[in-house]
């Protein structure tokens, strides 16, 4: 027959520190500590610190990763629109020397819808621009909390 037997723990307080990783909240990471009771508020809240430093490099891992992301997203679509507009005024001047008008070429002689379809095109492809800007700050921003473990 087994005996039973008796643990004896000091006491300790408990902590939780639950962080949500992702943006879809798919994945999440719980931090448990404890520390003895009579632990003196500046070494719980050091404790705090550490676990908080270690918890903002896990979100930076996947914060990383949707910038790296985003960044190749933005530079593809940026280059295309401005494809798109580099065409769109190529056919433009090839119309406007086939008619036979006078005078040299430029956007000013574009007809009025193509005008605002190219206005359109520039407005958005800046706005793709000023994307591969901001993820290339948060990519300079990100990387060295995260020590170079994000997957590339």
């Amino acid at each position: 027959m087994t005996e039973a037997r008796t643990v004896v723990a000091d006491p300790a307080l408990g902590c939780s520190y639950q962080i949500v990783l992702d943006k879809e909240a798919r994945r999440t990471m719980v931090f448990q500590l404890h520390v003895p009771v009579d632990t003196s508020i500046e070494t719980i809240n050091g404790v705090l610190d550490k676990v908080g430093k270690a918890a903002d490099r896990q979100i930076a891992i996947y914060e990383l990763q949707e910038a790296r992301q985003f960044l190749e997203d933005h530079k593809r679509m940026a280059h295309s629109l401005a494809t798109q507009m580099e065409t769109m005024d190529a056919l433009a001047q090839a119309r406007y020397e086939e008619s036979g008008r006078k005078g040299e070429w430029n956007l000013e002689k574009m007809p009025a819808q193509e005008k605002s379809a190219r206005h359109n095109l520039s407005i958005s492809a800046e706005r793709y621009r000023e994307g591969v800007e901001k993820y290339t700050k948060a990519i300079a921003r990100l990387a060295p909390l995260v020590n170079g473990y994000a997957g590339e």
